[in-house]
This record gives C-alpha cells, sequence and structure tokens, in this order.
C-alpha cells in the first residue's frame, strides 16, 4: 500500500505545483496548505460563445459595410475611422475573448489552508476565513 501511494505521489498535477507557488507568499505562517488548484487552463468554448461569434461576426459585416457605404459619401477617412471601430469591436467579440478568456484563468489561484479559502486573482486576493464558510 505504501508503495502504491509513493507512486501516486509522483504524479504530480502542474496546475496545482503553480497554485502552490502562487499562494505561498499570501499564506499566514500558521496555515498549512490542503489543496491548491487552478481553472481549466487552455481555450474553452463556454456557455454563450456562439452568441459571442454570430453577434461578432454581424457586426465585422456590418461595420464593414457602413465604412464603405460611409467612404462614398463623407470621404474614405471617415468611412474607415468609423467602420474599424464595428469590426475591431467584432473580432473581439468573435474570436479575441477565447484569448482574453484562457488569459484571465491563467492568472487565477484556488487555495484551501486550515484558516480559510484564498482566491488570488491576478494581484488581487480575496480570503473567505473558514468560520464564514460554515
Amino acid at each position: 500500500m505504501a508503495q502504491l501511494l509513493d507512486d501516486l505521489s509522483a504524479f504530480e498535477d502542474p496546475q496545482q505545483q503553480a497554485a502552490q507557488e502562487a499562494l505561498a507568499p499570501h499564506l499566514p505562517k500558521d496555515a498549512a496548505l490542503l489543496w491548491a488548484s487552478q481553472p481549466m487552463q487552455g481555450i474553452q468554448w463556454q456557455p454563450g460563445a456562439l452568441v459571442r461569434l454570430v453577434v461578432g461576426v454581424s457586426f465585422i459585416i456590418a461595420g464593414s459595410f457602413a465604412g464603405l457605404v460611409l467612404s462614398f459619401g463623407s470621404g474614405i477617412l471617415q468611412g474607415i475611422l468609423f467602420g474599424s471601430v464595428f469590426v475591431g469591436t467584432g473580432f473581439f467579440l468573435a474570436f479575441g475573448w477565447f484569448f482574453w478568456d484562457r488569459y484571465r484563468r491563467q492568472h487565477i489561484f484556488y487555495g484551501l489552508t486550515t484558516k480559510g479559502l484564498y482566491v488570488l486573482s491576478g494581484t488581487q486576493l480575496t480570503i473567505y476565513p473558514i468560520r464564514d464558510l460554515a
């Protein structure tokens, strides 16, 4: 049985290791870290992504069309400036959101200690003491 536990301890989760390293400076000296992890990494297809994709593509099409029409009437510079706002917003909604969500999840760490639950999001640390969790 001891050999099995030793073999299982060899398979450490890289997310757990990263979370432990990120949370270590923020933990009190008398708190023992029981569990640490991060949200799922990588690009994730989440609820609402299809709606963002459709709205984003609609913005790209509408912005391109409006910029083209406006460039004929008011001048090419006004058309490009007006249309680029909608096209840029559309690209973010359709495609950029996946990368922003991935970046955001890379910088979130969770840790459970004997004192409470610690959530580190970027540079902001939120502590939920155990007495408040019950």
